[in-house]
């Protein structure tokens, strides 16, 4: 089994933002900091429009946080509509910024403020990073984990974008050699294989940043716990009662970390 450690690529700046962002919707004595409260006495709110589309023009989705001045306080975050948009209102005019992120792009302009004065529209392009969709090949296949034989039907899901925000990238079923495979972006991939009936769900962390990858997922029958029990019933040996109840309490312990 795969299992390798990503390294942080602005997740915590990332998770900064959600924080505060849970903090201004929770109440809305807070949002009185972050340009909501007309402080200044103006009755006039002023509307932000902001669009983000990629090189070719075309909408992007996902979520995107508006800031007072630099990275200030948090106004709110709102999420992209079909057409790459959301909208804020802001009582105080001045200098705001934004934050997004998207997995595989990267912003084209590294500088995220604007001036409100009024009604104020933000366009914000990004472009797709080094890699390319469709670069390299992720190889997955199921064992049996006590009988070393390929798992046919087990469901296998890639969630890519790591670290960032997890996105599906594909799903599939492995064939009679216990074999799935898919052509997928040179970023890190989260494997999750599960819903295979008589076995537990397990998944790996496969880095395909410099090639092709592949990943060997051991299954744990889950019917193992229930023939064991069975077993042990019909043990009649006295003398190792302590020692199976203690490998039952291990076995209880095993099957609650694969569920």
């Amino acid at each position: 089994m795969v299992r390798r450690d990503s390294e942080s690529d602005g997740t915590h700046h990332r998770r900064t933002v959600l924080k505060a962002g849970l903090v201004a919707t929770t109440g809305v004595a807070g949002l009185s900091t972050a340009g909501f409260a007309q402080n200044d006495g103006s009755s006039e709110d002023h509307v932000i429009t902001l669009t983000v589309v990629d090189q070719d023009g075309n909408p992007l989705q996902g979520e995107v946080a508006i800031f007072e001045g630099n990275h200030g306080d948090i106004v709110d975050d709102r999420e992209l509509d079909e057409n790459g948009q959301a909208t804020w209102e802001v009582s105080r005019e001045g200098q705001y910024s934004y934050d997004y992120i998207r997995s595989g792009y990267e912003m084209v302009s590294e500088d995220t403020t604007f001036e409100v004065d009024g009604g104020t529209e933000v366009t914000v392009e990004m472009r797709k990073e080094d890699w390319e969709v469709g670069d390299n090949t992720i190889t997955v296949t199921a064992l049996d984990e006590e009988t070393g034989k390929p798992v046919e039907g087990a469901r296998v899901e890639l969630v890519g974008g790591l670290p960032g925000p997890a996105e599906s990238v594909d799903r599939g079923e492995t064939n009679a050699e216990g074999v799935y495979e898919a052509t997928v972006p040179a970023v890190m991939q989260a494997v999750s294989v599960d819903l295979v009936d008589g076995y537990y769900g397990d998944s790996a962390l496969v880095d395909l940043s410099e090639g092709d990858a592949e990943v060997t997922i051991e299954l744990t029958p889950a019917s193992g716990s229930d023939d064991g029990g069975e077993d042990s019933e019909g043990d009649e040996s006295p003398a190792d009662g302590e020692d199976s109840s203690e490998a039952d309490s291990d076995d209880s312990v095993d099957c609650e970390k694969r569920t």
